[in-house]
């Protein structure tokens, strides 16, 4: 690889395109270094009422679903409603982490 591309792609340190990440410490602790937007804070504020049970309620009812469509010939539709599945499951995930971790921590 030529040394001149390899150099063109390397940030400084102290540069505005170097993206500034979370520390985590020993203790589960996390400490940010970005501005998390005000819209993202107010859905995790609403999202953490939901139970996590109901996340893997609504992907295990879009399995059902998708399954019923696909016996009854709505293909097209079974593999849609089946797509979501994944989708449902990660912001589950997502709503697990934020209740046990919590954005908000390192703001008290």
């Amino acid at each position: 690889m030529n040394t001149e591309h390899t150099e063109a792609l390397e940030f400084p340190e102290n540069t505005p395109q170097k993206k500034k990440r979370a520390k985590h410490s020993g203790d589960g602790q996390t400490e940010s270094f970005g501005d998390e937007g005000k819209l993202t804070k107010e859905i995790e504020r609403y999202t953490t009422y939901l139970p996590s049970g109901a996340f893997l309620s609504t992907a295990v009812a879009a399995m059902g679903l998708s399954a019923v469509l696909h016996v009854f010939g709505q293909r097209h539709n079974a593999q849609f409603i089946g797509q979501w599945v994944p989708t449902i499951l990660i912001m589950g995930l997502y709503n697990k982490l934020v209740k046990l971790e919590g954005s908000t921590r390192d703001e008290k």
